[in-house]
C-alpha cells in the first residue's frame, strides 16, 4: 500500500520512486534535496542540535580540549550544522574554538587513517574525541595511526548524530521510534483525508556505552 524509505536517497531516486504510483515515506534528507516544500514526509534529525548535545556531555564531564573528528564530505549542509553545533558548545561552556581541533578525514577509511597521522604529528594536546558521520571501519584505521605513534586513545569518547559504532557513547536517535514514526504517518496519509506533509524531527537519545573503548 506504501513504502517506507530510508538510505542516501538522490533526486534521481526519488524520481524512480513516483513512478510507482505509490504514497511514501522518507527516513532521512535526501542527499541532493533542493530547498523548499515537498509533497512527502520526512523523518529526520536536528544535526546541529545531536552535536551540541554530544560535545556538552564531554564538558559536562571535564574535557575542555575536544577533538571533532568528521567526514566532510564538502556539499551536504548537515556538515555545516553538526559543525555549528560543535561551536556552540564551546561557546555555552566558555570554551574558544579552535579550527585545529576539528579533524577532516575524507569519505574512506584508508582517509581516517592518513589524516589521523598527520594530526598527531602536529602534537596538539586534546582530552575527548567526539566523531561524526562514519562508522567502525573508518575509526579502526584512526585507532591504528594513533597506535603506531603510540598515543592511546582517550576514554572520554561519543559518537554524534548516528550511533552506529558499537560500544561508542552516542548521541542518536532510538531507531525503533524511527520506525514506529514512518509507519504511523504513512498510515495516516493513507487513511485521512485531512493529512499534510511534515518535515518530522524525531528527538536524540544519550546511548551511554559501559564498555571502553
Amino acid at each position: 500500500a506504501g513504502l517506507v524509505l530510508a538510505g542516501n536517497l538522490t533526486m534521481a531516486n526519488l524520481k524512480v520512486i513516483r513512478k510507482t504510483g505509490l504514497p511514501f515515506i522518507l527516513i532521512g534528507d535526501l542527499l541532493d534535496a533542493p530547498p523548499g516544500p515537498v509533497d512527502f514526509d520526512i523523518i529526520t534529525t536536528d544535526d546541529y542540535e545531536f552535536t551540541r548535545a554530544g560535545i556538552k556531555y564531554l564538558i559536562d564531564s571535564g574535557r575542555r580540549k575536544i577533538l571533532f573528528i568528521r567526514v566532510t564530505l564538502g556539499c551536504y549542509p548537515w556538515e555545516a550544522r553538526q559543525l555549528n553545533g560543535y561551536k556552540e558548545a564551546l561557546r555555552e561552556a566558555g570554551i574558544p574554538f579552535d579550527r585545529n581541533l576539528v579533524l577532516d578525514t575524507g569519505d574512506t577509511a584508508e582517509t581516517g587513517y592518513t589524516t589521523a597521522r598527520v594530526f598527531l604529528e602536529k602534537n596538539i594536546p586534546f582530552d575527548a574525541v567526539a566523531c561524526s558521520g562514519f562508522g567502525r571501519a573508518k575509526l579502526e584505521q584512526i585507532k591504528k595511526a594513533f597506535n603506531e605513534k603510540n598515543i592511546k586513545m582517550p576514554e572520554a569518547a561519543i559518537q554524534v548524530v548516528s550511533g552506529n559504532i558499537q560500544g561508542m557513547t552516542a548521541v542518536a536517535p532510538d531507531d525503533r521510534e524511527f520506525g514506529k514514526t514512518a509507519f504511523n504517518r504513512l498510515y495516516q496519509r493513507l487513511t485521512d483525508p485531512a493529512w499534510e506533509p511534515e518535515r518530522i524531527i524525531e528527538p536524540y537519545k544519550i546511548f551511554v556505552s559501559q564498555a571502553k573503548e
